[in-house]
């Protein structure tokens, strides 16, 4: 299947995704742990580590633990993104890291009708199931206890969490209830913080081109997200949540955007992911403010 973008708009800013690719450097971890579930491999045999600050404050520079810039303007939309490591960043045999939220910060200001001003911080945990994330909201790098750290820092609570997450369960759940429901209960618990909410689709894969149950799992799953966000009340997200298609459709190893394993990005893959999200988080934080409003 070729891997096709999801809007003409990502196709017409092919220029504009160079240009954001080269101006940033890698991204270190600021530190490496082994994985506590199962070992320092993946389910997928390469070794994980993440990128784990102590602190999650909106500084000027990405993802710096150290301060928060005194001069950010009042009315800045403050943006986290958190999941596992295809929001890491990570890209094997690469050591580094490639996290689509620095071209997200960048490609929000330059697209039409874009934020005036927006900072993006992110979490990626490897090898982290969604069912992980969610029994480890109270944790240090838990989703909640982050998005309280940047609510006492910036004052007010975050502008939106995007939440990809949901790719590592298809390797362990033999049905896709768990992980919707996973999902389902780390949404909420940002939406009980106060914080509006983004379900990113689970990726194609080359794992899920030749394997059946878990092309069939990652659709069910991602048919659920798209339900759930568009639903109030019993089964709902309440009007919080808005879901969006992952930009890559599709998985074409040729195409220059995947990493070697199949199962990740190459940097120049995270940079399209970030392009490709920004129209949708301009959106979602527009409907935030206009909700405030009211």
């Amino acid at each position: 299947m070729a891997t096709r973008h999801r809007s003409s708009a990502l196709m017409a800013s092919a220029a504009s995704l160079l240009l954001v690719a080269r101006s940033f450097e890698r991204v270190p971890s600021v530190s490496s742990f082994l994985f506590p579930y199962h070992g320092n491999m993946s389910p997928f045999g390469f070794r994980v580590s993440i990128s784990a600050p102590t602190r999650l404050l909106f500084s000027e520079t990405p993802n710096r633990p150290d301060e928060v810039a005194a001069d950010s303007p009042p009315q800045r939309h403050r943006i986290f993104c958190y999941g596992d490591s295809l929001t890491a960043g990570t890209s094997p045999p690469s050591m580094g890291e490639f996290p689509y939220g620095t071209h997200l910060e960048r490609a929000l200001g330059i697209i039409d009708d874009g934020p005036s001003s927006a900072a993006v911080r992110w979490l990626g945990l490897p090898g982290w199931t969604a069912t992980s994330l969610r029994d480890s909201l109270d944790a240090p790098n838990g989703l909640r206890t982050l998005l309280r750290r940047i609510h006492d820092s910036a004052g007010e609570p975050a502008s939106l969490a995007v939440i990809l997450a949901g790719t590592n369960d298809l390797a362990y759940e033999v049905e896709s209830g768990p992980i919707i429901e996973a999902l389902s209960d780390l949404h909420k618990a940002a939406h009980g913080e106060g914080v509006r909410t983004m379900a990113v689709s689970i990726p194609s894969s080359g794992w899920q081109s030749v394997d059946d149950r878990a092309r069939s799992m990652a659709t069910e799953v991602n048919d659920a997200l798209r339900r759930m966000c568009s639903k109030s009340g019993d089964g709902g997200l309440g009007g919080m949540a808005t879901f969006a298609e992952f930009p890559i459709l599709g998985y074409e190893p040729g195409s220059g955007l995947w990493a070697p394993d199949g199962l990740h990005f190459s940097p120049e893959g995270y940079s399209c992911i970030g392009l490709g999200l920004a129209e949708d988080v301009a959106s979602a934080l527009k409907c935030g403010v206009e909700t405030k409003k009211e």
